[in-house]
């Protein structure tokens, strides 16, 4: 399969997901905690299952190659992936998931400026200009609730940490898997976050599992957004395999909030401040572009 064809998945896939996660927490009343450990403990399964069937890497050979200093870098990794899945699960119960897209697409500034300062990346005027619009977008959707602060939405701030973490995260990442193999590092990226949502928040999770109100519906619902978690995100690295231009790939995976607004607009009957959200989605598109292509 051309890597046309697997990004192409890849974007669908990761819009479907978020509905699918939205729909998922909108209609359940399971907690953030319980449905996050659910979550991630269910895409390492299928990941897990994955690698071994399609034998992607030697178990031996990647775990020869750990350390103290790369053990660390995995843990910190795992740490903020926990925080900020956790708050992505936060900030969807709480706004629109047009406008949670358009705040979690800042991750990419964030990565952008720490591998400038922390791994000597180049920063142009084009990339620096890109970052701009992309701050632009995200005053857009405050503007109006700037003057109300006291009715101001915590799931803005939340999709804004969300982005924090993972960005930062992104940059963690570069160095482990520069040692070792993608799906080796992406199993324990999809399981060190639920091992740390149980460990820091062990009283909530075990009173929520004596209280859950999971039932068949939830697991259904649940089960269809992790799975097109995973096929985003396997097709997505698959398609970097097959590529020669990461830049492009990066680009072609922004047009992922592109599709979410769409299929929120007609799924999720989510209409409301469309010219607000349509303005910052121009802007966020504009810069995500600038800041993925290597324009000179």
């Amino acid at each position: 399969m051309s890597w046309q064809i697997l990004i192409l998945i890849s974007v669908l896939a990761d819009s479907l997901g978020s509905i699918f996660q939205k729909i998922a927490m909108k209609k359940h009343h399971v907690s953030e905690e319980l449905s996050m450990i659910l979550f991630q403990s269910s895409g390492f399964a299928i990941f897990f299952c994955y690698c071994l069937i399609f034998h992607k890497f030697n178990w031996s050979a990647e775990f020869a190659l750990l350390n103290t200093k790369l053990v660390l870098h995995y843990l910190f990794s795992g740490l903020l992936y926990c925080v900020s899945s956790f708050t992505i699960f936060l900030a969807l119960k709480r706004i629109d998931v047009g406008i949670y897209r358009i705040l979690f697409s800042s991750r990419a500034l964030v990565s952008v400026l720490l591998a400038t300062f922390f791994l000597n990346e180049s920063l142009n005027g084009w990339q620096l200009f890109g970052g701009i619009l992309l701050i632009i977008s995200i005053l857009n959707l405050f503007k109006s609730k700037l003057k109300k602060l006291k009715h101001l939405n915590s799931g803005y701030f939340f999709a804004l940490l969300a982005a924090l973490c993972f960005g930062i995260a992104v940059v963690n990442d570069k160095t482990i898997i520069a040692v070792n193999n993608i799906y080796f590092y992406l199993i324990f990226g999809w399981s060190l976050p639920a091992i740390f949502i149980s460990i820091l928040r062990f009283p909530k999770v075990r009173k929520d599992l004596q209280d859950s109100h999971i039932n068949s519906q939830y697991l259904l619902d649940l089960g269809k957004f992790i799975i097109f978690y995973v096929i985003s995100s396997s097709t997505f690295y698959e398609a970097l395999i097959r590529s020669n231009n990461t830049s492009i790939i990066s680009a072609i995976n922004q047009s992922s909030i592109i599709f979410t607004i769409i299929f929120a607009f007609f799924i999720l009957k989510e209409r409301q401040e469309l010219m607000t959200k349509f303005i910052s989605l121009l802007f966020t598109i504009s810069g995500l572009l600038l800041l993925t292509l290597p324009i000179r």
